[in-house]
């Protein structure tokens, strides 16, 4: 349910879904990061787009069922 800042729940109107995603930043040390060799220029992928939507994160390459 979305809800005001003060956690008071916002009213649904019937026949919609609502989410609500709190994000905090964290650094953790020691993260590694590992580009599996199975990725390829030109691969389709799934982007998160981070910092204000200056830098794009890989989540996961997208492959046909």
């Amino acid at each position: 349910y979305e809800v005001e800042d003060d956690g008071t729940p916002i009213p649904i109107p019937t026949g919609y879904a609502q989410s609500r995603w709190d994000w905090h930043p964290k650094e953790i040390e020691g993260v590694k990061i590992e580009i599996k060799p199975e990725l390829k220029p030109g691969d389709r992928v799934l982007v998160a787009w981070v910092n204000d939507g200056t830098d794009p994160v890989v989540l996961s390459k997208v492959v046909s069922s």
